[in-house]
């Protein structure tokens, strides 16, 4: 099954819970993508591309003006990720997928060898790694749930810690055992893929830097360019 579709519209819309029999491999032109599954979540700005296995329950949310395609993928050609990858896209992978657009239900064998290029570059492919791990302690749940709502808010790890029960160097700790990251570097990544909502959305910088929780703008800029490599205009400007 090589079935792709083009996704182009003005306003933003919500997939809930689902999955699909086979894999979905989805490229992101303009706007946003947000993906949900299981303990993490991945936003995905313009130029990108996710990788969904099959059977893998999940959420999508679209941000602004979007402009995608997706193609799904039945293993029949060759072995596939087990996992959920994102990754930067390059003009192969475009050129190919724009291509399967124009596939009939059975798809020759020219065609079948343009699946076959798809095939080898998920193999390849290197996670861009913007993944933000969610914790499913309890306690670390309630202060993850609540920065989700306001990445804006400022508090400390102790004050998040009082209003959970735990101490400041709980949190820390906690936060490391459950996601990899200290509590400052995970509200960092937060902050920083919040912002890719935002900006597909069209708000400014110097509004999504408020919006974000950053006193300026240059330090909402430093701060996307550690986690990301790139400014917040380029990134956003990307043309595939």
């Amino acid at each position: 099954m090589y079935h792709a579709t083009r996704i182009a519209h003005p306003d933003a819309a919500t997939t809930g819970w689902h999955c699909h029999a086979t894999g979905q491999l989805s490229v992101v032109f303009a706007g946003a993508l947000t993906v949900e599954y299981g303990a993490g979540r991945r936003l995905l700005p313009p130029g990108h591309v996710v990788w969904i296995p099959a059977g893998v329950p999940h959420s999508a949310r679209e941000h602004g003006t979007i402009d995608a395609i997706t193609l799904q993928l039945d293993g029949s050609r060759g072995p596939l990720p087990h996992e959920v990858l994102a990754f930067r896209c390059d003009g192969l992978i475009t050129a190919v997928l724009r291509r399967c657009t124009t596939f009939g239900a059975v798809p020759s064998d020219a065609q079948l060898r343009l699946i076959d290029v798809l095939y080898d570059e998920l193999s390849q492919a290197v996670e861009c790694g913007w993944v933000l791990p969610l914790p499913q302690e309890r306690r670390l749940a309630r202060i993850a749930q609540g920065l989700l709502a306001s990445p804006a808010d400022g508090r400390s790890r102790e004050a998040w810690g009082r209003a959970v029960g735990l101490s400041g160097r709980s949190v820390s700790r906690l936060f490391v055992a459950e996601t990899g990251m200290g509590f400052a570097e995970w509200r960092t990544l937060l902050r920083v893929l919040h912002s890719f909502e935002l900006l597909a959305g069209g708000e400014s910088v110097g509004t999504v830097a408020a919006a974000c929780g950053y006193e300026s703008v240059s330090a909402f800029i430093a701060a996307f360019r550690e986690t990301t490599g790139e400014t917040p205009g380029k990134l956003f400007a990307v043309g595939v």
